[in-house]
C-alpha cells in the first residue's frame, strides 16, 4: 500500500506547543469542549512522539522503494530497526511476608499468636533464615512477647499486644529473596498459651518481592479457630498466582507509545532523512535536514516532512519526463517510434 502524503505535517507553529503546555497544566476534568478540541490538534503538532516517528519512517520506506524503481540508490540509508529489551523477566522470589489481622474472636484489643510456619508442597517446614526480622504495627506487651517470637520455633512463646486494632500488620523480612512459591505452597499459625478470645479469626497473608507491592497469598474471614492452647490453629494454601502474560510481540520497525528513543536511534532516523534528501536534486527552496534531533524545534520538525514532500513531488514528475526511445526494426528504412 502506498504512503498517503497528505498526512505529512508541515505547518506546526510555536503556539501549538504553547497550547499543549497550557492545557497540560490544568486538570483534564476542567477542560472545556473547545479546549479538548484544541488539545487534539496541539498534541499532533505541539509534540514530537511515536506517531511522528512512524509517519516519517513509513514515508521514508515508500520513497526509497520508489527511488529504487527509477534506478536511484540511496547511499547511507538503513531502515531503522528498534532494538528492545526482550529478555523474559526473571522469576523473582519473595523476601517479605505480611500477616494482616482484621478481627479477633471476641473483638478484644489483646492479640496473641505463638508461631507462624511456611510449608513446602511436600509438607516440610521452611527454616526461617538467620537474617529474618519480624516487626509489627502494634507494640508488644513486653520484650519477652515480641514479634520475633513468631519465628523462634517454639509454640510455648508468643507475640502478644494489648494495642490491637483491625488491620494490624506483622511483617517478616527474610533478609533476601528466598521464598519460592513453586516450592512453598502453604502456611500455618499456632495458638498461644491462654485466652482464646485473643485468637485471630479474620486475617490475610501477603507476600512481596520488594516490600512495596504485595500480593495476596491467603485470605480468611470468620474462620472457625480451635480453643485448644499451644496448638495448630490454621493451615491455609497459597492462592495460585497466575503467571504474567508474555509481553506482546512488538514490530521492530514500528514505534509504540511505550518506547523511549535513545540518541543512537534518533541519529539513524536523522541520517535516513539526510540520505533520502541527497538522492535527487530537489528544488532550491527545500529546507536542509536538521543537524540534530536533540531539542527539535517546530521549524525543524516541519523541515523533515517538507523534504519528504519535495522528493515525492520530483518522483511524481519523472514518468511524464521520460521519453521512450525508438525501436529499430530490421529491414526498415528508419526508426519506428
Amino acid at each position: 500500500m502506498s504512503f498517503d502524503y497528505s498526512t505529512l505535517i508541515t505547518d506546526r507553529t510555536r503556539s501549538d506547543s504553547d497550547t499543549l503546555k497550557t492545557l497540560l497544566s490544568k486538570p483534564m476534568a476542567e477542560w472545556t469542549a473547545e479546549e479538548r478540541t484544541a488539545f487534539n490538534r496541539a498534541v499532533m503538532r505541539g509534540s514530537y512522539d511515536y506517531t511522528d516517528l512512524n509517519r516519517v519512517g513509513n514515508c521514508l520506506e515508500d520513497l526509497v522503494a520508489r527511488l529504487g524503481r527509477v534506478g536511484c540508490s540511496v547511499p547511507g540509508y538503513e531502515r531503522l530497526k528498534i532494538e528492545r529489551n526482550t529478555a523474559p523477566a526473571k522469576e523473582e522470589k519473595l523476601r517479605y511476608i505480611r500477616l494482616i489481622v482484621n478481627a479477633l474472636r471476641n473483638n478484644t484489643t489483646v492479640f496473641q499468636v505463638s508461631e507462624i510456619k511456611i510449608l513446602s508442597k511436600t509438607g516440610s517446614v521452611m527454616a526461617w533464615p538467620a537474617a529474618a526480622v519480624v516487626t509489627s504495627s502494634i507494640k508488644e506487651t513486653s520484650e519477652g512477647e515480641s514479634p520475633a517470637k513468631l519465628i523462634d520455633g517454639n509454640v510455648e512463646t508468643k507475640f502478644c499486644s494489648t494495642q490491637f486494632s483491625a488491620g494490624a500488620k506483622i511483617d517478616i523480612d527474610l533478609g533476601d529473596n528466598v521464598l519460592d512459591l513453586d516450592q512453598y505452597t502453604a502456611w500455618q499459625w499456632f495458638t498461644a498459651n491462654d485466652s482464646p478470645e485473643r485468637d485471630p479469626v479474620s486475617f490475610e497473608l501477603q507476600g512481596s518481592v520488594d516490600g512495596s507491592d504485595f500480593l495476596t497469598l491467603d485470605s480468611v474471614t470468620n474462620a472457625s479457630i480451635t480453643t485448644t492452647r499451644n496448638t495448630l490453629a490454621y493451615t491455609g494454601n497459597f492462592q495460585k498466582i497466575e503467571p504474567e502474560q508474555p509481553p506482546m510481540t512488538l514490530d521492530p520497525y514500528t514505534w509504540y507509545e511505550s518506547d523511549a528513543p535513545v540518541p543512537s536511534q534518533m541519529a539513524r532516523y536523522r541520517a535516513n532523512v539526510a540520505a533520502v534528501r541527497g538522492a535527487l536534486r530537489l528544488p532550491e527552496e527545500t529546507p536542509e535536514t536538521p543537524e540534530t534531533m536533540r531539542r527539535l524545534t517546530t521549524a525543524e520538525a516541519n523541515s523533515i516532512e517538507m523534504i519528504l514532500l519535495a522528493l515525492n513531488f520530483i518522483l511524481n514528475q519523472i514518468p511524464a519526463a521520460v521519453r521512450h526511445c525508438g525501436v529499430t526494426v530490421c529491414g526498415s528504412k528508419g526508426v519506428r517510434a
